[in-house]
């Protein structure tokens, strides 16, 4: 019964927390418009735009309801769900390639930051991870842009693929796709290694001193197998939790690459959304943004005592 509770009280958590995110959503869109930027006349009647707010919100809800998004503003006659649909693949194939991969990579160095008796050269690589995880994606993108598309002109300027190349299951188009993706990629993947390694390097210092650790050093055990068996296989839960918040965010991750770059993703699309007060479109991919994370963070909660047998639903509750 315990267990059944903690499920229904997380579920109903979630679904809180997604009707506040919605309402947030809806309101900001509208009162945040100047009047000057609103659609009128025959456009605004269209779209409901000319009913009372509270009429709106309940129109907006029952549209969420049944999964309608309905049209985009600056792209008519086009639908929200047809232009999301559209750029889903290429944000997917980018941040959550590029989100994996730095997990991956960044890990493995943070665990080696921290492994006892390490080379000295791995401690001279931390003040630069340092450094470079405090940086903003889009200004490591701006100077990649700058410095190898721009001066050396080694990498294309932007977009998804060029101009003219038609969208085919070829060698050359997916070529072409990797050095359009290569540097919004770059950009992402060199600032996330740096704070997982530093993430994964902390996690596993803090172990130090604890009873279990200190345990198998008394059993005798080999100081490279505590540290792999004990020390790493203990702060790995940790670093899964925050790669699955990753993965649900992906979608704002690199919304000011994809914009930098002019990759043509959710990113960008909410971007170009924003500057042309397009509500449905920013609600669409907000609401998208919202149940992704809402959804990840409550397969967590849910997953969690599983994947660290130490707590039950109650202690991860409290």
């Amino acid at each position: 019964m315990a267990a059944a509770r903690y499920v229904l009280r997380r579920c109903g958590f979630c679904a809180l927390v997604v009707w506040l995110a919605l309402t947030a959503n809806f309101l900001l869109a509208r009162l945040g418009t100047p009047d000057i930027s609103r659609p009128r006349g025959e456009a605004a009647r269209t779209f409901g735009l000319d009913q009372p707010l509270w009429q709106q919100y309940v129109t907006y809800l029952t549209d969420l309801a049944h999964l309608n998004m309905n049209y985009s503003l600056s792209s008519y006659p086009m639908r929200v769900a047809d232009q999301i649909g559209a750029a889903l693949p290429w944000t997917v194939a980018l941040l959550g390639t590029t989100a994996i991969l730095a997990w991956a990579i960044g890990t493995l160095l943070g665990a080696l930051l921290a492994l006892p008796g390490r080379p000295r050269w791995i401690s001279y690589v931390f003040p630069p991870l340092m450094v470079m995880s405090a940086a903003p994606y889009f200004i490591i993108g701006m100077l990649l842009l700058y410095a190898l598309a721009f001066r050396l002109q080694l990498f294309p300027l932007g977009g998804g693929y060029d101009a003219g190349s038609e969208p085919q299951l070829t060698l050359d188009f997916i070529l072409n796709l990797l050095r359009h993706a290569a540097l919004p990629a770059l950009s992402i993947v060199l600032v996330s290694i740096a704070t997982w390694s530093i993430s994964m390097r902390a996690l596993v210092v803090s172990l130090d001193g604890e009873d279990f650790l200190t345990f198998a050093h008394a059993k005798g055990l080999k100081r490279l197998t505590i540290f792999v068996r004990y020390a790493i296989r203990n702060a790995i839960p940790a670093q899964l939790t925050a790669l699955s918040i990753t993965l649900a965010q992906i979608a704002t991750g690199g919304l000011l690459v994809e914009a930098i770059f002019r990759y043509p993703g959710l990113g960008g699309l909410l971007y170009r959304a924003i500057l042309a007060r397009d509500y449905f479109l920013e609600q669409g991919i907000v609401l998208m943004i919202v149940i992704s994370i809402s959804l990840a963070t409550l397969i967590l909660d849910l997953v969690y005592p599983l994947l660290d047998p130490r707590l039950t639903p109650r202690e991860r509750h409290t």
